[in-house]
């Protein structure tokens, strides 16, 4: 077993059948790499520089333009119930925004804001932002589950702060 933060959370990974640590060790180093791409928060991960380029076009990784063209499907699929609005309780301390605050920000939430074209990235809005947290530590996940089933690791809890996948 082996327990880090990433990804702001917590993450255990528990491997069954063996003593070797190898297989624990790579996943970390995976999850750095994952980090450094796809976190909001992360300076100079692919989302933060998406979301701090201010409209201007931004390359990213081909992992990290595939789960963003991802999320776009799903957003399409969902006629833009995929949109969520990010409430930030270190901004508003306790305040609930008014109905124009509301308003206004909802005005810069709309997956049609993200234009991808292969690995360039471009808010059509400088306001607009993004997050892949709805699905990356899903994929994240899967990428783990993916690397110990290559290692012939045939039991494993993966834990991502509380999204949980089994081999």
């Amino acid at each position: 077993s082996k327990t880090g933060f990433f990804l702001d959370t917590v993450v255990s990974l528990t491997l069954y059948g063996t003593k070797e640590e190898a297989p624990l060790n790579e996943c970390f180093l995976l999850l750095e790499t994952y980090e450094s791409l796809l976190s909001r928060t992360k300076e100079g991960s692919d989302v933060w520089k998406i979301n701090h380029s201010n409209g201007s076009p931004v390359v990213v990784s081909d992992e990290t333009a595939q789960l963003i063209q991802t999320a776009l499907d799903y957003s399409v699929r969902s006629d833009g119930a995929f949109d969520l609005w990010d409430f930030k309780p270190e901004q508003h301390e306790g305040t609930v925004p008014d109905a124009d605050q509301i308003q206004e920000a909802l005005s810069h939430v709309d997956y049609k804001n993200v234009q991808l074209d292969g690995t360039t990235v471009t808010l059509l809005d400088p306001q607009t932002s993004i997050d892949l947290g709805g699905i990356a530590k899903g994929y994240i996940a899967d990428r783990l589950r993916d690397y110990l089933v290559s290692k012939s690791c045939d039991s494993a809890l993966i834990n991502l702060g509380g999204n949980i996948l089994t081999v």
